[in-house]
């Protein structure tokens, strides 16, 4: 008898707003000491792309200012 795989479904609305916010810190805080400019360049978007996939645009444009 062979075992059946099982596969872990990914869904967005099963995120917690907590891990949405440790996330979005993350980038941030890798982006702040990022020591080169691909670096610095890479968490930089990371950190855009999840604020604008998490609707947090107006604390990206807190930050960044």
């Amino acid at each position: 008898m062979v075992a059946k795989e099982s596969k872990m479904v990914y869904n967005a609305v099963m995120i917690s707003e907590k891990l949405k916010d440790k996330r979005i810190k993350s980038a941030e805080t890798a982006c702040r000491n990022a020591q080169t400019d691909w670096a610095k360049d890479y968490w930089f978007n990371v950190f855009s792309k999840l604020c604008t996939m998490y609707k947090r645009d107006d604390y990206f444009r807190r930050v960044i200012n």
